[in-house]
């Protein structure tokens, strides 16, 4: 299996797997009932169990473990974000002051 990334030492530098099946990725990307492909959970299976890393940083402007099946309604062990994370910390900065996301979030309210 391939996986977009560069080791930087101890440090795994990757690019978080597409989490849908087909070409829309948009739809994929936002759908709170598509669960998460085979290829996905092997990414974090692999950091988890093979690299041993000690926590993971999500970086950039938006990730998708938020829209997987379970995170909207907290989270328990069946939960698709605590099966693919586990028990693992999880740092994830995101970023409040872009203001395409704030358009679009303030007429998301309006309806």
């Amino acid at each position: 299996m391939m996986l977009a990334g560069i080791r930087l030492g101890e440090t795994f530098v990757g690019i978080q797997p597409a989490r849908g099946f087909n070409l829309d990725l948009a739809a994929n990307y936002h759908d709170p009932d598509l669960i998460p492909p085979h290829s996905y959970l092997a990414f974090y299976f692999w950091l988890r169990h093979v690299y041993q890393v000690d926590a993971f940083v999500h970086v950039g402007k938006h990730g998708n473990l938020e829209w997987l099946p379970g995170k909207g309604t907290a989270l328990s062990a069946s939960c698709w974000p605590d099966i693919a994370l586990g028990p693992m910390p999880h740092f994830y900065p995101f970023i409040v002051n872009d203001p395409g996301k704030v358009r679009r979030l303030s007429a998301a309210r309006k309806r």
